[in-house]
């Protein structure tokens, strides 16, 4: 499936999980990423804002799922990359565990990670993974959304 088929479908698919009219929980509904450091081998690769120039998408969680849908523009490069993945997920205590189910990252398919997220009003702050999960994703996330 190409890129102009994906994206289309996973908005549906997106709106047809994000929450109606009652969220179940205070992790539920509609997120849009505001900031995002994303680091491998203790440096950082990708900052937003900094040199990711362009970001739109959203994450939307339910009890039991979640939809991740991000496009963004590298800066000195005008190739729009698109992230994207579809997981089961339980959270607990603040720990987010995600089994994922589709990914652009093929390598994330079938493997289960935790994270540590926490909200404050309409904030929702995402650190991890937790435990071997960088040695399995290659990676450390700290990302701030906003209620949509």
């Amino acid at each position: 499936m190409s890129a102009k088929t994906i994206i289309p479908l996973l908005l549906l698919i997106t709106l047809l999980l994000g929450c109606s009219e009652k969220c179940k929980n205070q992790y539920d509904g509609s997120w849009k990423l505001i900031e995002a450091k994303w680091s491998a081998n203790d440096s950082v690769y990708y900052q937003y804002p900094g040199n990711i120039t362009s970001m739109d998408g959203s994450w939307i969680l339910t009890d039991t799922h979640s939809i991740y849908l991000m496009k963004y523009v590298i800066e000195g490069d005008s190739t729009v990359i698109v992230d994207y993945s579809k997981s089961s997920i339980t959270i607990a205590n603040n720990i987010l565990t995600e089994t994922y189910l589709v990914s652009n990252e093929k390598k994330l398919e079938g493997q289960t990670l935790t994270f540590n997220v926490e909200v404050k009003g309409d904030t929702l702050i995402f650190k991890g993974p937790l435990g071997n999960g960088k040695e399995i994703s290659g990676y450390d996330l700290y990302e701030v959304f906003v209620r949509e």
